[in-house]
């Protein structure tokens, strides 16, 4: 007899993406499934949640795992260290990178021979985890933009403390997206993450990203109306050994 048993309500995924999809109406929503879809089995998730418009995930080995289950929705690798030989299996597989630092974006530039690629810009507004300076935003998207095998260059950015209440640094960080962004017309941006989603309507522009809130975790403080609804989704079960 198994001592613990994780239970995972794939109709619980399914509706609590229909949250993030009522939050944000007019966005397209990028599911993150990374870590193995926090622990939630990442392959299982993804086809649980076939109504989401794109995938996230941390690494490339990471997206490989989701196209060798049947996977077909496009995925986004957010946080891979890129280098030559990256770059060449995002663009071979159809994945879409997410460069955040000077060595990505010269490994993109230096590739040769690739397949047409979507490629992510991502802007440090004020987390300081990974991201290009706001100053430099205008400059890369540029040179990614040029570049002969990037088909399609989008922004991103990700919110440091979205999920604190009376807090302006969330307003901050979207003041300074839009002043590093707002002379590029017509990119498709990214910045709401599940607490965003559920608590700051004007970041939700072109994509969303749900995360925690996907799997049944209220990332608010207080809950809302929106992530009240929310339902967990994995139920652990074990049995008492003894009694003392």
């Amino acid at each position: 007899m198994s001592l613990a048993t994780a239970t995972i309500r794939t109709e619980a995924l399914r509706h609590n993406l229909a949250i993030a999809r009522k939050a944000a109406p007019n966005s397209s929503s990028m599911a993150v499934i990374k870590a193995n879809a926090y622990g939630h089995g990442a392959v299982e998730a993804a086809k649980a949640l076939a109504q989401a418009d794109a995938f996230a995930v941390a690494r490339i080995e990471e997206a490989l795992k989701l196209q060798q289950g049947g996977i077909d929705k496009a995925i986004v690798v957010l946080s891979e260290m890129l280098d030559a030989e990256w770059v060449e299996a995002c663009a071979e597989h159809g994945f879409q990178p997410v460069v955040h630092d000077t060595a990505g974006v010269e490994a993109i530039l230096a590739a040769r021979g690739l397949h047409q690629m979507v490629v992510w810009l991502k802007v440090d507004t004020g987390m300081h985890r990974l991201g290009v300076v706001p100053d430099d935003c205008a400059r890369i998207h540029g040179q990614l933009s040029a570049c002969p095998h990037v088909n399609e260059v989008r922004l991103m950015t990700h919110f440091s403390s979205a999920d604190k209440d009376e807090d302006t640094a969330t307003e901050d960080q979207m003041e300074r997206f839009s002043q590093a962004t707002g002379n590029l017309s017509g990119v498709d941006r990214s910045l709401a993450n599940s607490a965003a989603i559920l608590s700051h309507k004007q970041s939700h522009a072109e994509w969303v990203r749900p995360g925690i809130m996907l799997y049944g975790a209220d990332p608010l403080p207080t809950a809302n109306d929106l992530s009240s609804q929310l339902r967990p989704v994995m139920q652990l079960q074990s049995h008492v050994i003894a009694a003392r």
